[in-house]
């Protein structure tokens, strides 16, 4: 009998139940097969099935597993082993265990084969108080979740704009602009729901500080220049701008301890005049230092003193720039915040739904574990599918966590011949940058 090249890591998985291990498989080589396997070893060898918990990533996974371990279970405790787990009873089975094999297929509905998220369920449910959800919550797919969170996102958007509410933020915002505001706030409430601890900074009371200093840099602008006997154009065009916006500011209610929605999202709409903006908003450099010469010529002064004007004036202009960005960047805060704040409604409600957040930086294995008490599947490969939920750095830090000692890789392939495995491995070989980590990948993948 011919064996495989990684039979006995193969063993070591399935006969191994009082180490902790870490089995890197690729797609295609049997992990479903040393999972169940897995379990039909612990039962045979007397643990209760109500002790054994299978997690897996998905819903189709799991129900896919919990088939598996039935067959291997009852096919067992029928005399009969499975081609798949043969190496796990090279001898057949003993009394004892076709014993404890017979007891476990009348209890197996007591074993636990869910994802993570219907496995934390099990734990809280019974606590619904205290985990602040639902007492009939259950477990559903993404694309539901996403359905029922638009569906009470457009439920909670159609009360902000019933017009109850006076000086709303979010009837202001749809009320200026429509298309961006529904936009801002869409993405805002999606944020929020997958990272419900996000704070927005500066949220604790709206300063006065930024307007005034706004005010100040332009007014200073304007004393510069009246205090040159010649003048340049383009730069008075300029100042006047500062200092109409200064004036307009400083006569709106941005000076109060709490402007209203209205007046802040007004002065971020202000007219970006050509004289201080191009036309896609951003800040217009002065290029007006040969006018300021020819100014200064034109006046019996020297060309150098043109050249210092500039300087000097350039200098007025860009801090005229640098405050007023400040000041919008602050307005723009202030209306984060308070966006956050009227999420809140629907956030508590979503929360009580009891979705999980995507967000999670916990080491994975904080704890000191039992001996045996875990074994973990992965494929690195397959963990990169973020778009899945999948993050690489979660399986890494596991490797990590549970130790070389306690990894075994499996490697043989029994879904792609081998010039297709030759062929994809081939890449992450030939790329040194990657170094023992990408062999190892490659290796993980199957090699034959």
């Amino acid at each position: 009998m011919n064996l495989l090249p990684d039979h006995n890591a193969r063993f070591a998985a399935l006969t191994d139940v009082n180490r902790s291990l870490l089995v890197e498989a690729g797609a295609g080589s049997g992990k479903t097969s040393l999972l169940a396997g897995r379990a039909a070893v612990l039962l045979s060898n007397g643990t209760d099935p109500k002790q054994v918990a299978a997690i897996t990533f998905t819903e189709f996974a799991a129900s896919e597993l919990l088939q598996r371990i039935e067959h291997f279970v009852v096919a067992l405790s029928d005399g009969e082993i499975p081609r798949d787990i043969t190496k796990a009873f090279p001898e057949g089975l003993t009394v004892e265990q076709k014993c404890n094999l017979e007891c476990a297929r009348r209890t197996l509905d007591q074993l636990t084969c869910t994802t993570i998220h219907g496995f934390a369920q099990v734990l809280i449910k019974p606590y619904p108080a205290e985990a602040r959800i639902d007492p009939g919550a259950e477990i559903i797919d993404p694309v539901e979740a996403d359905l029922a969170f638009q569906e009470r996102y457009e439920k909670w958007l159609k009360r902000q704009l019933s017009g109850q509410q006076t000086d709303g933020i979010v009837a202001e915002l749809v009320l200026a602009n429509e298309g961006g505001a529904l936009a801002l706030i869409g993405a805002v409430a999606q944020f929020l729901r997958h990272n419900r601890s996000a704070k927005v900074d500066g949220t604790a009371r709206w300063s006065d500080q930024p307007v005034k200093k706004f005010i100040a840099v332009a007014r200073h602008f304007e004393r510069s220049l009246s205090r040159l006997d010649f003048q340049e154009s383009q730069t008075q065009a300029a100042c006047q701008v500062f200092t109409n916006l200064a004036i307009n500011f400083g006569s709106a209610e941005l000076t109060t301890e709490k402007p209203s929605n209205r007046i802040l999202i007004k002065t971020l709409d202000f007219e970006r005049c050509e004289a201080c903006f191009n036309k896609n908003g951003t800040r217009r450099q002065l290029r007006s230092k040969g006018k300021w010469r020819e100014a200064a010529v034109a006046k019996g002064r020297s060309k150098l003193d043109g050249e210092q004007a500039f300087d000097n004036t350039n200098r007025y202009y860009q801090s005229c720039h640098d405050a007023l960005e400040e000041l919008l960047s602050a307005i723009a805060l202030e209306l984060l915040a308070r966006i956050h704040n009227d999420l809140q409604e629907l956030m508590e409600e979503w929360l009580l739904c009891g979705e999980a957040p995507k967000a999670y930086d916990g080491n994975p294995l904080t704890r000191a574990v039992r001996p045996g008490s875990l074994f973990l599947v992965g494929d690195p490969k397959q963990a990169i599918y973020r778009f899945r939920g999948a993050d690489v750095n979660a399986y890494f830090g596991a490797r990590t966590s549970i130790g070389s000692d306690a990894l075994l890789e499996i490697t043989s392939n029994f879904r792609s011949a081998k010039p297709i495995l030759d062929f994809v491995n081939d890449p992450f070989q030939r790329r040194s940058i990657c170094g023992s980590r990408a062999a190892r990948l490659c290796r993980a993948f199957g090699n034959g």
